[in-house]
């Protein structure tokens, strides 16, 4: 039973923390108690000291519950609650992307009058990139909050562009923070995306290395 909760403050800290309880012992009765329990069991009050430590370092980076469910060994149920913080590794994004040859006359002038009608409608950032499956076209890719998908994408393909064509209009997870990436990562990340995707009931997979 000692090793057991010698393990345990921690969790149950910031589980009391996460409540909305107060980090001072003075002011929050039910994390008090918790830290006597602790005491009482001989845990050691430097570890006591650490957890409540963290505890209130990730109540004060903001915090949360994530439900993880999933299938054990073909039938048995699973579901699990999960201490995380609110800032995830993805975001929920509308991303829209189009097509224009380069070599058009007012190539400049219609990049930026694309650029401005996406804005317009609430694009929050946009990217130039050459166009991998048509290397004498260009990528424009606009991002924004999901609800302003279909906004944007209907402002854009408003334009009379000869030869811009829709590449994407869809919701997709994008990083929040960018990985620092090596060709021995990006070589095992692509290989389990492979095998997710190789999957019927997988929809999509996305992964913090995805540059979009």
């Amino acid at each position: 039973m000692f090793v057991h909760l010698q393990r345990r403050p921690g969790t149950h800290l910031r589980r009391n923390l996460t409540a909305g309880g107060s980090p001072e012992l003075d002011k929050n009765a039910q994390l008090a108690a918790v830290v006597k329990k602790y005491k009482d069991q001989g845990v050691p009050k430097d570890n006591i000291e650490r957890a409540l430590a963290k505890a209130k370092e990730g109540k004060e980076k903001g915090g949360g519950i994530v439900v993880y469910e999933a299938l054990a060994f073909g039938s048995v149920g699973i579901i699990a609650t999960h201490l995380a913080p609110v800032k995830f590794m993805f975001e929920r994004k509308g991303f829209v992307q189009v097509s224009l040859d380069r070599n058009l006359a007012n190539f400049d002038k219609s990049v930026e009058e694309l650029i401005e009608a996406a804005l317009g409608a609430d694009a929050e950032d946009f990217d130039q990139q050459p166009d991998e499956e048509h290397p004498e076209n260009v990528s424009l890719k606009f991002t924004s909050a999901p609800e302003a998908l279909s906004k944007v994408c209907e402002a854009v393909m408003s334009s009379n562009i000869q030869s811009l064509r829709l590449q994407a209009n869809e919701l997709i997870y994008k990083p929040v923070e960018a990985n620092e990436s090596t060709e021995e990562l990006e070589l095992q990340v692509s290989d389990l995306v492979s095998g997710l995707e190789g999957d019927e009931d997988i929809l999509r997979v996305w992964t913090s290395l995805d540059s979009r």
